[in-house]
């Protein structure tokens, strides 16, 4: 714990906020007929694992999703 600082302070310091993010799905250029997109993740700390899972979906009907 930091000198000066509440037991709560301290704590909400310790906290790892991850943030994940998409891009716009869009055509494949290396295999037609296909749709690339990718998702990324970032934190305000090292956390020893994250995983992430996307989904795409076309007119509110799943077309296919990732394994993690």
């Amino acid at each position: 714990m930091e000198a000066g600082r509440s037991g709560s302070d301290a704590a909400a310091s310790a906290v790892i906020r991850c943030e994940g993010q998409v891009q716009r799905p869009h055509n494949s250029t290396h295999v037609p007929g296909t749709v690339n997109v990718v998702v990324t993740a970032s934190c305000t700390g090292p956390v020893p694992e994250i995983t992430t899972r996307a989904a795409l979906y076309k007119n509110g009907r799943l077309v296919s999703q990732s394994a993690r």
